[in-house]
């Protein structure tokens, strides 16, 4: 559980360290939030935050609306003041200490559920369901309040029953019609969403013969060593094209968000076929032709089954057009100095990273870099805060990614939204975490500098006052080290084979990728498009 102690939940800290549960110490309620996150994240298991009242609970608000977008089921337990200290009128603050009127609803909008325990003994029935509500697709945060003065009351022990809760796989009948679309297609391809994530997408990808586009969430979905998968993003002229000459796209798990659509203008012609197990987000932004609410898994095991095998040659025409739409953006990008180098950041994170080692990537100009182009073989090795475009996510995720991967972490962060959660640092030396922390400094908001107009001032968005990285690194006690574009690759390769955490600083003059709205390729059709007509 990763938690930030406080005066009204300290009996719940001794409490847990009583039972031998793990307690990971962060340094502020976001960033406990944000590990939570990251837990669920590399692993699918519920992860877990535990803040004290009032502002403690509120602090967390940025990294919940993350978890919320991005589908994470984490559950926050947070404290309110003793209820006898407190105003018995609604609405009125009395003042005692960290007391605010009505503290869940900060929450309402943020969560799938809110659960205030009235007594202690609903105490475990209530996080019991709200833990069920957080893993039920589509998953999320859910929030749980205590009263301070309950966690010292005695409950029966039936109340405090563990219980573990266990998805229900109901077996998919794949309407008629789909099964006709998918029977009578030749030239299918998948646009695999972050709701795919750890679903046998490579499997359907063979059995169809059908080239694999991934979102900038679902970047570990499919082995990108895959002759099916296309390691490129949407944004990308030539995806769009790829996509645009099938005779079905299928869509699994994903929501068609403006970032991805370029806010809606990208058109994809072909019928489409949306899977998704949310009957809301079914019809999102994009009207299927076929719609299949299910989860992903449950949609591709069901085709497996029902849809014969696509032929040799088939397979062999897919995996020709994949590899010719990676060839021109290999050929595009080589044309521009700025992204050439870029583009070589990334293809030394490639050569370098192995399979297991999950990458945790900011909302930072290389954190986009690496969600439209890094290559990964094994799911949930890629973390993005695509869902609600949180800055400051990659460095306080990596704790929870590391603690629940157990493999050593990469982190790919600006010197900006270094700087929202640098306490962090504590928490990585503390418990001896093998993070690899990659700050890319450029002194600089860039992202925000490239969408200024050539006749608006750039005043107070570069030259930005920043620390010496690699000797705040080392007041912290960690290792650090200064590299160049050139020589990143190498920095890494050594560090991975060194225990603890590190941080490698890295000054940058790139510029950003076709993902960023300033580069958008149909950024100056004004004209608001359907992203399937």
């Amino acid at each position: 559980m990763f938690i930030i102690p406080g005066v009204h939940n300290m009996p719940l800290w001794w409490a847990l360290g009583e039972a031998g549960i793990d307690r990971v110490l962060v340094r502020h309620e976001q960033t406990a939030m944000y590990a939570a996150d990251g837990y669920f994240r590399a692993t699918g298991k519920l992860g877990v935050c535990i803040t004290t009242s009032g502002p403690g609970a509120a602090n967390t608000a940025g990294a919940t609306g993350e978890a919320l977008t991005s589908g994470s089921a984490v559950l926050h337990i947070s404290t309110t003041p003793h209820l006898s200290l407190k105003s018995s009128q609604p609405g009125v603050r009395r003042g005692s200490l960290h007391e605010i009127p009505d503290q869940a609803s900060i929450f309402t909008a943020l969560v799938k559920s809110v659960s205030v325990v009235e007594r202690a003994g609903h105490a475990g029935t209530q996080v019991r369901i709200a833990i069920k509500d957080a893993l039920r697709p589509q998953a999320g945060p859910v929030y749980v309040e205590l009263p301070t003065d309950l966690l010292g009351a005695v409950v029966p022990e039936d109340s405090i029953a563990a219980s573990e809760y266990v998805p229900v796989k109901p077996r998919l009948r794949l309407p008629e019609a789909a099964v006709e679309a998918l029977s009578s297609s030749r030239k299918p391809i998948i646009w695999a969403g972050a709701g795919s994530i750890g679903a046998r997408v490579a499997d359907l990808a063979e059995h169809l013969a059908a080239p694999v586009v991934s979102t900038m969430m679902a970047r570990s979905t499919m082995d990108a060593r895959n002759p099916l998968a296309v390691v490129a993003p949407p944004q990308e002229q030539a995806v769009a094209d790829l996509l645009n000459s099938a005779d079905l796209v299928i869509a699994l798990g994903t929501d068609f968000d403006g970032q991805t659509t370029q806010n809606w203008r990208l058109s994809i012609s072909p019928p489409l076929l949306r899977v998704d197990v949310d009957e809301t987000q079914l019809t999102l932004n994009a009207i299927p032709d076929f719609p299949v609410r299910a989860t992903v898994s449950s949609f591709i095991e069901s085709v497996l089954e029902v849809i014969p095998p696509a032929s040799d040659e088939r397979r062999a025409s897919a995996e020709a057009a994949a590899k010719a739409t990676s060839a021109a953006i290999a050929n595009r990008l080589r044309e521009d100095g700025e992204e050439a180098a870029a583009a070589n950041v990334v293809a030394a994170l490639n050569r370098t990273l192995p399979s297991h080692v999950p990458v945790v990537a900011d909302m930072t100009l290389m954190g986009y870099w690496a969600s439209g182009y890094l290559e990964r073989s094994q799911p949930r090795t890629f973390m993005f805060p695509m869902g609600w475009g949180t800055l400051g996510f990659a460095l306080p995720a990596s704790v929870g990614v590391a603690h629940g991967s157990g493999q050593p972490t990469v982190v790919v962060v600006g010197d900006a939204g270094f700087l929202f959660a640098v306490g962090d640092l504590a928490s990585l030396v503390e418990r001896n975490l093998p993070v690899k922390v990659i700050v890319f400094n450029d002194e600089a908001y860039k992202m925000l500098e490239q969408g200024v107009p050539a006749d608006r001032s750039r005043e107070g968005l570069t030259g930005l006052c920043t620390p010496d990285f690699v000797t705040l690194a080392q007041a912290f006690g960690m290792r650090s080290q200064r590299a160049t574009l050139e020589t990143l690759g190498t920095a890494i390769e050594a560090e991975l084979l060194l225990p603890g955490p590190a941080l490698i600083e890295v000054p940058n003059v790139t510029k950003p990728p076709v993902t960023t709205s300033a580069r958008w390729p149909l950024a100056g059709d004004r004209v608001r498009q359907t992203v399937h007509p």
